[in-house]
Order: C-alpha cells, then structure tokens, then sequence
C-alpha cells in the first residue's frame, strides 16, 4: 500500500510539473504569436509602401518544426501519466 501512495505521489508530482510546462508553453506560444502579428503588419506595410506584389509570402500558418515536436513530447507524456494514474486505479480496485 504504501508503494501506491509513492506511485500516487510521483505521479501528482509529475502532473504539476507538466502543468507548470505546459502553462509557460502556452504563455510563450502567446509571446511568440504577439512577436510574429507585429512582424507581419511591419512586412504588410512594407509591402504596400514598396508596392510589392510578393504579398502574403511571408504569410505561414504552419507551426515551427520545434514547437510541433515540444507539443508532441508534451502530448506523449501526459498519455504516459494517464496510463501510469489507471494502472494505480486498477491496483486500488483490486
């Protein structure tokens, strides 16, 4: 019983930190989206006063290859704690 508590206690302990990565994630993704709008208005008004017609190729709505994978190691441990949290259920049930 007490290996459960410490099973429960990690696993709460993992958890918070996840949470706390994910929420300095998420403030830096608002950064970073703040930084990147103001870039595209400084290139739209570029644009328009050099009369350009390259318009909207700086434009991308895809994701960094960096952030993407964060939000994949982020997703992957989160479904390893759910498992971890259900295996720790399914011993207390027993």
């Amino acid at each position: 019983m007490q290996d459960l508590h410490e099973k429960l206690d990690a696993l709460d302990s993992n958890v918070k930190v996840l949470l706390r990565k994910l929420n300095e994630a998420l403030q830096n993704n608002q950064l970073l989206e703040n930084e990147n709008n103001k870039l595209k208005l400084e290139i739209n008004k570029i644009e328009v006063e050099s009369g350009s017609e390259e318009k909207g190729k700086y434009n991308s709505k895809s994701p960094s290859r960096v952030s993407e994978e964060k939000y994949h190691k982020i997703k992957d441990d989160i479904k390893s704690y759910i498992k971890e949290i259900d295996d720790c259920i399914e011993l207390i049930e027993q």
